[in-house]
């Protein structure tokens, strides 16, 4: 049976220092073998195995799952992720428990084929087209729930599950795995775990402390602060409603400073602005950004903010709300403007006027990306990374940022706030954290003795050179030598005599 090659596989990996199986997934596993079903959906909290226990099961369909793989063909063992990347995680371990049975194996393109047996491990994108085409034994689909199509944003599970089944149509005893934290109650994955036990699929719920032992509640609770996603994550209960606030008042309030107004300019930082433009009813919203050392910690600072309005008898004019805004970028050393793409060429224009001078940097950013954008801002204010100014605007238009559960999964939405506005702050805040990031210096190449020894002989003859140059020519300044000229020694003290 499979679960006693799955007991014997863990002890060959126990041996080898990888972690055991826990007793929730050998039960699981046991259980769903032990049945006819051909589906088993897994609601499990994030940390809780769901990668590495799947793993294993794939290892073991493929060394000793009893499929009839026609002549000339070969059978496949899936692993489906949102992206290539975190497919091939996967693809990684299962290398890894192969290499530590000893299992020979070869390289194929996106995956690996066993040595006399013509079973390949290949991972695949969860997209339509990528799913198609192939004779499958076994599936492993990772976080279901939270798959997007990079380019509409939505979770195109349904449509890929759909592709994905007839692969192993042919094939009797081929199996899939549905594993997910959950997001809502709307998805694919949450409707098939809703479904529960029928003749096609069986389900399994633990949260991450009963999955993996090794962690704690109490630890999970220390991973993320937040209660509404501790219990999402975590605990593995899905959100109940179809809105809630992205930023909590007690989050906003641990990062908002004492000290109100514009931080004034500090030596050796570098300034970032962005902007949301608006001519009317909404506000045209502005603010300057930075890495700061605050308390001893690096953090994403709002040394700034400002805000225009208009109404709908006198429109705000773009000319005068750029020359407000270079004021401030002058003030900060700032000659680019990260903005939305409302007018967005138009504005452009406009700032690179002489009395501007100001460079546009329009920003079109997709559904996926506005929402990682929001997300990266509620983990870095959860994390303490944030510092704000005490901006009761600004905290207002935080806290009307909602996050709106759709079938897709998760957008943002921004709600008008009690004195009109459509927390437009928010929006040139978050645009602005995003971008007050230093990329990290490039480490010093390692070199090799000899390209070590070859850039000192270099030096040594350029330093030789400059003195020949200057002796030769004694009135000429002393950086007249740009390293151009013909060389005036052929052989350096690293070769032989000098000429």
């Amino acid at each position: 049976m499979i679960i006693d090659h799955i007991d014997v596989l863990d002890r060959a990996l126990v041996a080898r220092s990888f972690p055991a199986l826990s007793p929730w997934w050998r039960e699981t596993i046991a259980s769903f073998y032990g049945s006819t079903k051909r589906q088993l959906v897994l609601r499990v909290g994030r940390r809780g195995g769901k990668s590495t226990s799947l793993s294993r099961v794939a290892v073991i369909e493929g060394l000793y799952g009893q499929h009839e793989i026609p002549p000339g063909d070969v059978g496949v063992v899936a692993f489906l992720s949102t992206t290539r990347d975190e497919a091939a995680q996967r693809l990684r371990t299962i290398r890894a428990i192969l290499d530590a049975l000893s299992v020979k194996y070869r390289p194929v393109e996106g995956g690996v084929e066993l040595t006399g047996r013509p079973i390949v491990f290949k991972v695949y994108t969860a997209s339509i087209s990528g799913v198609s085409g192939f004779t499958c034994i076994c599936a492993v689909c990772d976080e279901v729930s939270k798959w997007r199509d990079v380019d509409s944003g939505s979770n195109p599970a349904s449509e890929v599950l759909a592709s994905l089944r007839p692969t192993l149509a042919t094939m009797a005893n081929a199996r899939i795995f549905l594993s997910s934290s959950p997001m809502g109650r709307m998805d694919a994955h949450a409707k098939a775990f809703d479904e529960g036990a029928n003749g096609f699929q069986q389900t399994a719920f633990a949260p991450t402390w009963i999955a993996n032992p090794s962690i704690s509640e109490a630890s999970t609770h220390a991973l993320e602060p937040d209660e509404d996603r501790w219990r999402r994550e975590y605990k593995a209960i899905p959100f109940e409603g179809d809105e809630m606030s992205l930023l909590s008042s007690a989050l906003i309030d641990r990062a908002t400073r004492d000290v109100s107004g514009d931080l004034p300019r500090e030596d050796g930082v570098r300034y970032f602005a962005a902007m949301d433009p608006a001519l009317t009813r909404n506000a045209w919203s502005f603010c300057v950004t930075a890495q700061r050392i605050v308390d001893g910690r690096v953090k994403r600072s709002v040394v700034a903010v400002r805000e225009w309005r208009g109404n709908r008898i006198k429109n705000l004019e773009p000319d005068v709300v750029l020359r407000d805004v270079a004021a401030v970028c002058r003030a900060y050393s700032v000659k680019v403007v990260f903005t939305d793409q409302f007018h967005g060429q138009s504005l452009a224009v406009i700032a690179r006027r002489d009395d501007i001078a100001l460079r546009l940097v329009v920003v079109t950013a997709t559904a996926p990306e506005k929402a990682e954008r929001y997300e990266s801002l509620l983990t870095w204010m959860s994390d303490g990374e944030i510092d704000l100014p005490p901006d009761p605007r600004l905290r207002a238009d935080l806290l009307a940022v909602r996050r709106v559960l759709t079938p897709n999964g998760f957008t943002i939405r921004l709600l008008e706030t009690p004195d009109g506005r459509h927390a437009d702050l928010a929006s040139a805040v978050s645009l602005g954290l995003m971008h007050a990031t230093i990329p990290p210096k490039a480490p010093a190449p390692t070199l090799t003795p000899e390209a070590r020894y070859k850039l000192e002989a270099e030096r040594h003859i350029d330093r030789i050179n400059k003195q020949q140059f200057r002796r030769l020519n004694p009135g000429a300044a002393g950086d007249v030598w740009d390293g151009r000229d013909v060389a005036f020694i052929g052989r350096t003290s690293f070769g032989g005599d000098n000429d």
